[in-house]
């Protein structure tokens, strides 16, 4: 390959950086060999409760109480559930759960967990520490329940005004 070559296809791939910096890339979980450690995967399956056939819209990664669980895109805490303490409940399903929306449509949830370091509201920036890994909720064992989702309407040509504006569509 010729110089002249090389930095055409250098110049082009910078300009196309932007289009997947911000999608959720990086692993949730600060772990060795995290998929080695799904329990679960996306798609029907058996749930632990009963053996009951149903959609499971994310996977489960196993990992001990307390792996430190991080967000795999920047944007805003949408909802939140703090994890069951003695004063909050948590969510009935996901215990301590996070919803994040970013600007670009992506939306990734985190559930089951046994801390939370969010707040609904506040801005949270890709690979910043969120929460850490537990068994709250409906759950047979300390894993992280973590979907990825996107908002249709981002690549349907509707536009936002700001990123509130979007999140306001965005609950759990």
């Amino acid at each position: 390959m010729n110089i002249k070559k090389l930095i055409t296809f250098w110049l082009l791939m910078s300009l196309m950086v932007p289009l997947w910096a911000d999608d959720p890339n990086i692993w949730p979980l600060v772990v060795a060999n995290p998929m080695e450690n799904i329990t679960s995967g996306f798609g029907y399956r058996e749930d632990g409760f009963g053996g009951h056939t149903g959609f499971h819209p994310a996977i489960d990664i196993a990992a001990p109480e307390g792996t430190l669980v991080v967000s795999t895109i920047t944007g805003i805490v949408v909802d939140h559930f703090p994890p069951p303490d003695g004063y909050w409940e948590g969510h009935p399903v996901f215990g301590g759960c996070i919803l994040i929306v970013g600007e670009d449509g992506w939306a990734t949830f985190y559930g089951h967990l046994s801390r939370s370091y969010v707040h609904e509201g506040e801005r949270i920036t890709k690979g910043q520490m969120i929460g850490r890994v537990g068994a709250t909720g409906m759950s047979t064992g300390n894993h992280l329940h973590y979907a990825i989702m996107i908002d249709p309407q981002t690549y349907l040509g509707r536009e936002f005004d700001n990123i509130h504006e979007r999140s306001a569509t965005w609950k759990f």
